[in-house]
């Protein structure tokens, strides 16, 4: 199991997003080829289907508690900063009428634009579906959530054309 030397504070996000953007000049981070700005590296939100009641607003806690959350695995950032933000608040996971478990990104953002319930991603993995309009992002009030999105892979990967495709 990973050791943590310490835990990761929103002043460690200018430093994280000036290593990431080196690693982006030097040509190692396909696909991402723009540098990603603070406002990008820690924005974090709910998203839902357009057509939802919770699209574009800011919501109290308690009314985002009768939805379905469909979430990563325990242990990824996501669900741990989502968690941390419901502690914050006393809330935990049981608060909602059911918590789904998907490990895939592309697969939550699916069942979420299906109004199948709703999730809390990092602003790069839902930018190509909140411009299509496919899905609409939602902030619960008083409760700002951040985190960092990092995501690497060697420029030769035989998979990246399809991740290039996924994050534009």
């Amino acid at each position: 199991m990973p050791q943590t030397v310490r835990a990761y504070t929103l002043s460690d996000l200018n430093q994280m997003a000036e290593i990431w953007n080196e690693v982006v000049r030097a040509g190692n981070a396909f696909p991402q080829e723009n540098p990603l700005t603070l406002k990008e590296a820690e924005a974090f939100f709910g998203v839902c289907a357009p057509t939802h009641r919770l699209a574009g607003r800011t919501v109290p806690l308690d009314e985002l508690a009768g939805e379905r959350l469909i979430l990563r695995e325990p242990g990824s950032g996501t669900r741990a900063i989502l968690e941390a933000g419901l502690h914050s608040r006393n809330y935990t996971l049981n608060h909602f009428h059911g918590v789904v478990t998907i490990s895939d990104f592309s697969t939550i953002k699916s069942l979420t634009a299906d109004g199948l319930g709703v999730s809390f991603l990092y602003a790069p993995v839902v930018r190509k579906e909140l411009k299509a309009g496919t899905l609409a992002r939602f902030d619960l009030e008083n409760l700002p959530m951040r985190g960092a999105f990092y995501f690497v892979c060697l420029k030769d990967n035989l998979f990246a054309e399809n991740w290039l495709s996924w994050l534009s």
